[in-house]
């Protein structure tokens, strides 16, 4: 029961830094995304207000903290999260428009920092002692994705931050140079999501075989399966429905075998992600040539 509520505690904890990373983000970005007309999250704010939330997002992360004073690694974890996207994002560090620097300060802030600080923390509330190997492939995994997750989006938006000569990573690189790399960084994240994979038990390997027979249903559904670069067809981004879906609910299911209780984690896998979900199940309905019920139509 402890480790359920401490669980569920280190959700609430990245939660509040994503909340940091979401307004950080819109306010050093805010001239920049009025200049390209995009869409950002801060523009309907006035100044001060703007700075309040700020504030207020700092001051989150900042009690958060005190519940770690005594677990050290774990609370150096959170905090290099929270200083890889401040690198990122502020002036006049601002890694974003300094290529490499900013795709790496990304993928440690949004992936690589909140793996590891999750399973020290875990480790340290269970007493066991950390284990160098099971946090390595977790880091290598986790880097991997999130490399992926920032080029992808820097990609995304490189025809906007061209046309304010905004630099970034993805400005200064072609999209037919990306090929080669995009292989590599998948298949490291691939071989190392494996192992995680090896001391997991079996339903999330069942779950694995299962999104690889979805891979032939987006084919079937012409819908193109990308690992960073976007296509002008329809497209999803490979790993995707595994990492948000798939891999959650077979973990939740097989420690719920264990501990009921845990089922209470679907509960709350479901009202975070209401909309994934419900995307991933229309399509699935697709691929089996079953129709749209009312129910999807209303949605």
């Amino acid at each position: 029961m402890d480790y359920f509520l401490w669980l569920l505690f280190l959700i609430l904890a990245i939660a509040a830094g994503a909340i940091y990373v979401s307004i950080i983000n819109d306010f050093t970005d805010l001239k920049y995304d009025i200049a390209s007309k995009k869409r950002n999250g801060l523009e309907r704010f006035n100044p001060n207000m703007q700075k309040l939330l700020l504030l207020a997002s700092i001051l989150l992360g900042v009690l958060f903290c005190f519940f770690f004073m005594n677990d050290v690694l774990s609370l150096i974890f959170y905090l290099a999260a929270y200083l890889s996207f401040s690198l990122y994002s502020i002036s006049p560090f601002r890694f974003k428009n300094r290529g490499i620097l900013g795709v790496i300060a990304d993928a440690s802030g949004a992936h690589l920092f909140p793996s590891f600080f999750v399973a020290s923390s875990l480790m340290y509330k269970m007493h066991v002692p950390i284990d160098v190997y099971w946090l390595s492939i977790i880091g290598v995994w986790s880097f991997a994705y999130g490399l992926r997750g920032i080029l992808w989006h820097q990609f995304w938006d490189r025809e906007n931050d061209l046309s304010i000569n905004h630099k970034t990573f993805a400005t200064a690189m072609h999209e037919s140079k990306m090929k080669l790399t995009e292989i590599i960084i998948t298949g490291i994240e691939i071989i190392a999501l494996l192992a995680i994979l090896s001391t997991l038990g079996v339903l999330p390997f069942i779950a694995l075989l299962f999104y690889v027979a979805i891979l032939f249903g987006y084919k079937k559904l012409k819908i193109k399966t990308i690992l960073i670069i976007t296509d002008t067809n329809r497209w999803q981004i490979f790993m995707s429905d595994y990492y948000q879906i798939l891999l959650p609910i077979s973990l939740i299911i097989a420690c719920s075998l264990k501990h009921p209780l845990c089922l209470v984690l679907l509960f709350f896998h479901l009202l975070c992600f209401p909309y994934t979900i419900k995307s991933f199940i229309k399509t699935l309905f697709q691929m089996m040539g079953i129709k749209k019920n009312s129910f999807f139509k209303n949605g």
